[in-house]
């Protein structure tokens, strides 16, 4: 029964002699056992390599529903708000609230240039041994951009071997 309690208490976070004595020694005041494992282990290797916000974000402002950062971000994205469980009341109700708006433009990542978007298309091309014969990326009058690419691949003598070997075969 005590190592059921046990669990309980410690959400089935892994406990040792080792981390109780980092949660003792580091925890911030009336953290409890699992929030600290969450913040100094969990959260750092899910985040390993990705900036973390500072400390003046309004996300942390328990005041703000990082739901309405989040819807504003998958508009920013293009994306469809119920793809992420997120419905017209919500948005209805951020556009009575401008920080929120504020805050997503901040987050919003800045679109690559035509040229950038180029390069990478014909690094992705050409790591696949596939060669373009021209790759054109503009701006759109619409939001983002508009590519075409045109491959021409001559087949020919791969047409004409094969002709032959049927032709001296049969």
């Amino acid at each position: 029964m005590e190592s059921l309690y046990e669990e309980v208490r410690t959400e089935g976070l892994p406990k040792n002699q080792e981390l109780w004595a980092e949660y003792i020694g580091s925890r911030s005041s009336g953290e409890s056992y699992p929030d600290w494992y969450r913040r100094t282990k969990l959260m750092v290797r899910r985040l390993a390599g990705r900036p973390l916000p500072g400390p003046d974000w309004v996300g942390w402002n328990p005041q703000i529903d990082l739901e309405d950062i989040k819807l504003k971000i998958v508009q920013n994205e293009g994306k469809s708000m119920y793809d992420y469980d997120l419905w017209p009341d919500r948005l209805r109700a951020i556009a009575r609230r401008p920080v929120v708006t504020e805050t997503a433009e901040a987050l919003k990542e800045p679109t690559p240039s035509p040229d950038e978007l180029r390069s990478r298309i014909n690094t992705v091309l050409t790591g696949h041994k596939i060669r373009p014969s021209s790759v054109i990326v503009e701006p759109s009058a619409r939001s983002g951009v508009d590519m075409r690419i045109e491959m021409k691949e001559d087949r020919s003598k791969v047409s004409r071997k094969t002709i032959k070997d049927r032709l001296l075969d049969g």
